[in-house]
């Protein structure tokens, strides 16, 4: 086994750890799973979107993603709209108890990672930050 296979299966241990321990307490209080976590996500930064546009963003089947709005939609946290000139488009929009949720989650989100950096030095943040930002910029133009 070479060295950044190596290191890939530890990460590939690590980073589902990591999610968990990030997301576990909020995960308890709410009636949502990850997935419908995911959606909510997704609208609120790419607002009123196609249920196809969803499917397509997020890399789930649409028959997947249409069951997921669904169940958002009966809870009240998403909305469905008809485009005025073509009423067979229905467009996905979050309603505002959907916003109030977004913006309670990444607030709490927010506050569980600044408690966990501050175990780490400044240095430490910075590499930290500066390595996510890379990972991330090259899985966007793999991506694109």
């Amino acid at each position: 086994m070479d060295y950044t296979e190596r290191i890939a299966q530890e990460v590939s241990v690590l980073v589902p750890k990591l999610a968990v321990g990030v997301w576990k307490k909020f995960f308890e209080i709410e009636e949502l799973t990850n997935r419908q976590i995911i959606v909510l996500m997704f609208l609120y930064e790419n607002k009123s979107v196609k249920i196809s546009d969803i499917a397509r963003g997020l890399f789930v089947s649409f028959p997947t993603i249409t069951g997921i709005v669904d169940r958002l939609v009966k809870k009240g946290y998403l909305l469905r709209g008809r485009n005025s000139k073509d009423r067979r488009i229905v467009y996905i929009n979050l309603s505002n108890k959907g916003q109030n949720f977004v913006k309670r989650f990444k607030e709490n989100i927010r506050k569980r990672w600044q408690k966990i950096l501050s175990y780490l030095t400044r240095e430490e943040q910075e590499s930290y930050l500066s390595i996510l930002k890379k990972i991330l910029k090259t899985i966007e133009e793999k991506n694109a």
